[in-house]
């Protein structure tokens, strides 16, 4: 469903990968399985923060999860989407997200404040 490519804290390049199997996959541009995430319901997209430290997840869910890459582990929950999410994309130098929605809108996400979206 969705592909990226981002650069590793290492400096190499990896590819995200979102699928309607309920997984995220990080694989090495030679197709090495770095690591799977699953979610319960169909990924449709999914973005890695800036400085490595989030996995935003959005899909068949009206939330949008933000994830900690190392412990796999929910870090909030970004309530506020009446549908399902088919993008996302973090701000290069401050704390945002954006997200779209099949409700037709657009949210922004102040992330040192994740209990609602700014717009």
């Amino acid at each position: 469903n969705f592909v990226d490519i981002f650069e590793s804290s290492g400096g190499g390049c990896l590819l995200l990968v979102c699928s309607n199997d309920h997984s995220i996959k990080i694989l090495e541009t030679d197709g090495k399985c770095v690591c799977t995430y699953t979610q319960p319901w169909c990924v449709n997209c999914a973005a890695v923060s800036p400085d490595g430290s989030l996995l935003a997840v959005g899909g068949d869910d009206r939330e949008v999860h933000l994830l900690d890459p190392r412990s796999k582990g929910v870090v909030a929950k970004l309530a506020g989407h009446y549908d399902f999410t088919f993008s996302m994309s973090f701000h290069p130098t401050l704390p945002m997200l954006a997200t779209g929605n099949q409700d037709e809108t657009c949210r922004i996400w102040d992330l040192r404040h994740t209990h609602t979206s700014t717009h």
